[in-house]
Formats: C-alpha cells, structure tokens, sequence
C-alpha cells in the first residue's frame, strides 16, 4: 500500500471522499509524468511543547492521540520522503525535541541521504550536541519575540529567552550552515521589533526572518498588528538591510504595494523553496 493510501486511510471517515479525490489526484500526476518530488517536507513530530505561546497555530501542549510511532515515522515520513527524491526534510511541532525518539530519527534520515533542518524554541538544543556536530542540521530556525522580560512573557516560560540565544551558539559551533532567528510579529511585540536589531545581530545568526501572526490555533484575530505598526516594521526591515538580513516572510505577500521588500526565498534556504509555508511557530 503506497504513502497516500496510508494517509488516506488515516484521514476520519466523514472526510473520506476528499481523501479520496486527493489520492486520485496524485496517482494522475505520477501518471502522466507531471508529478516532480518536492523541495521540502515537513513533518510536525509531536505537538508536545513544554511552551504556552499566544500565537501557537498549533495549540501546542500536550502529546496528541496518535502520534506516529517510532516504526511509523520511518516507514510513511522519512523512508517515503527519500524514496521519492525529495532532498530536505524539515522537523517541526510542538518541540521536536520533546519527542523521545527524535534523534534516532534524525539518524534514520541522514542514513537515507536526507539533510534535514529544524524550527525549535531552543530550549532542549542543549541536550543534543553530539548529534548536532555528527549531523547538523541544513538550517535551523530558532524563535525570539521579544527581549528577555517580553520573550519569557509572551512564550510563557522564564529563561526561554536566554535559551533561545544559547541555542544559537551551539548551532553555529556544530557547523549548522543556516541559523535564522524567527520572530512572530503580533501586536503585542511589534512596536518592539526594532529594539531587537542590535541583540540579533550580535548573536550569530545568519539572518532574521519576520513573520506574521496568523490568527489559527491559539492566536486570536486581536493578535493581527494595526495597519500602522506593519508599515513602520516595513520600514525598518529595509533600512537594515545593508548591514543583516532581515527578511519579511511569505505572509507578506498580500502587502502589494511593499513587494520589493519581500525575499526571494523563505527565511533565505538557497536552492530550496518552501521551507516552512510561513511562521515559526514554536
């Protein structure tokens, strides 16, 4: 039984015949020879996150009910991800880290001749160095709202901010090729952003990306920044430029008028596209 008959048979019982069409979709593309493997996939590990963020799509927290197992994981994520040449697969959650069998996993992807590359809110990166300097990560992208006191507020957990920073260091020192610093921007940090600069800089990152706060999951429409506090950012991003990267992510994109201030890849992965269909969530 093929990937997409695994995940179809997955998918609840009154969404069937979506699945359905979906399915029938794909085997028409492998078809007619129109089906190309895709840059990237990501896998949302677990939605475990030891984290209570405001903005969180995911409504991270807790373990959710049936998780892939170990076997699972292997099989119908990583195994499907090579065998159907995709070069890059991205881990994401909840934290990644939180999940007891991430590292074999890791393993079983670089086995297969996958890079890999991870979104994480730092806090556990330290527990992992050995495997980061056998296989580091592509690119790593690392949350940061905020100083240390609004960070810590807005994620929900004292130290997250010092983490966060600390994390960043030991990617760099493991030869990760990418670390980005992501900041989701809200209302409630946006007038803050620029404050950042100087600490983003200075923390060895490769770049920062700025993403906004998309109302799912946890985050409310009253999280969205005013129209006046997205132009200012705006404006900041490009006046910065000529000395870091800092790029306004894909959900700028409906910002018409402002598109020469858009990057030209996601969180500036080089070759690939679609790394992380938006925001770092974690």
């Amino acid at each position: 039984m093929g990937i997409a008959t695994r995940i179809a048979a997955r998918v609840p019982r009154e969404l069937r015949p979506d699945a359905a069409i979906w399915e029938t979709e794909h085997r028409l593309l492998h078809a007619l020879g129109s089906a190309r493997p895709p840059a990237a996939v990501q896998w949302m590990v677990t939605r475990a996150c030891d984290l209570r963020c405001e903005h969180c799509y995911a409504e991270a927290g807790h373990k959710a009910h049936g998780e892939l197992s170990t076997e699972e994981a292997r099989s119908l994520v990583i195994d499907a991800t090579a065998d159907m040449g995709c070069p890059l697969l991205v881990l994401a959650g909840g934290e990644l880290w939180l999940r007891r069998d991430i590292e074999g996993l890791i393993e079983h992807a670089v086995a297969r001749g996958l890079e890999w590359a991870m979104h994480t809110h730092g806090g556990h990166i330290h527990k992992h160095r050995e495997l980061l300097r056998r296989h580091p990560p592509a690119l790593a992208a690392i949350s940061l709202d905020g100083d240390h006191e609004l960070h810590d507020r807005l994620r929900g957990k004292l130290g997250s901010h010092k983490a966060a920073l600390e994390a960043v260091a030991i990617l760099v020192e493991a030869g990760c090729r990418e670390v980005v610093l992501g900041t989701t921007v809200t209302r409630h940090n946006a007038d803050h952003i620029a404050d950042m600069f100087d600490l983003v800089a200075r923390s060895g990152a490769h770049s920062w990306g700025l993403h906004l706060v998309a109302p799912a999951g946890r985050a409310q429409l009253d999280l969205v920044p005013r129209p006046a506090q997205l132009r200012r950012l705006a404006a900041f991003a490009r006046s910065r430029r000529a000395r870091f990267p800092v790029e306004l992510c894909n959900e700028w994109g409906s910002a018409k008028r402002r598109r020469p201030l858009l990057p030209r890849s996601p969180l500036r992965l080089r070759r690939r596209q679609d790394l992380d269909g938006g925001r770092p969530h974690r």
